[in-house]
């Protein structure tokens, strides 16, 4: 029997809006917005500049080289599997890229301060990390540059069983409010919103 497979995506979610991996499971869809349609396509054009397919002029001051985009990274961790997909990939330097678009780019503290870099790091092996950030036109570019401690993997494992934790003890309706009964999703950071199953 295969082990449940949790990304980052479904563990952030996890601290938000525990009942979106009960949607998860009944393989139901968030709703695509503007914003993650751009950010898709975006991703491609970093991905193909970085790893020498396409050059992009908007992306001149971007002079890393990346051997592999996507790249599958997962890591057993006993009663689940821990997964995820690395934007950019060398190897050879051990180093992987994140990438992150909108409307307003991300700052040092923003990196700083999410778990998603280290938890990367922490099932991939690869423990330093080049994180590029950019408005939707390729502008107000940024790159920020990280090597993880053993601390930083620490901290990473230890959010990820927190947010597993929410499954294994069962909390996973915690969000949702019950009337007569009955369930109903009127959690805002709920993120399948109106595809949600308990949404009125």
């Amino acid at each position: 029997m295969s082990k449940p497979i949790l990304s980052y995506t479904t563990l952030s979610n996890l601290y938000v809006s525990p009942h979106s991996y009960l949607n998860k499971q009944l393989s139901l869809k968030p709703p695509e917005t503007e914003a993650m349609l751009k950010g898709r396509d975006l991703h491609k054009i970093i991905q193909d500049h970085l790893l020498g397919v396409k050059k992009d002029d908007r992306l001149s001051s971007l002079d890393w080289n990346f051997q592999k985009a996507e790249v599958h990274v997962k890591k057993d961790m006993g009663e689940f599997l821990w997964h995820g997909y690395l934007d950019c990939c060398s190897y050879a330097s051990k180093v992987f890229c994140e990438i992150k678009t909108g409307k307003n780019p991300w700052n040092q503290s923003r990196f700083s301060s999410s778990p998603q870099p280290a938890y990367y790091a922490y099932v991939s092996g690869l423990h330093k990390t080049l994180f590029i950030t950019c408005d939707f036109e390729l502008g107000q570019l940024k790159t920020f540059y990280k090597e993880f401690s053993e601390e930083d993997l620490q901290k990473a494992k230890e959010w990820a069983e927190g947010a597993q934790r929410i499954i294994i003890e069962g909390r996973l309706k915690e969000d949702l409010t019950e009337r007569d009964g009955k369930f109903y999703c009127e959690n805002p950071a709920c993120p399948y919103k109106e595809n949600c199953q308990w949404r009125t």
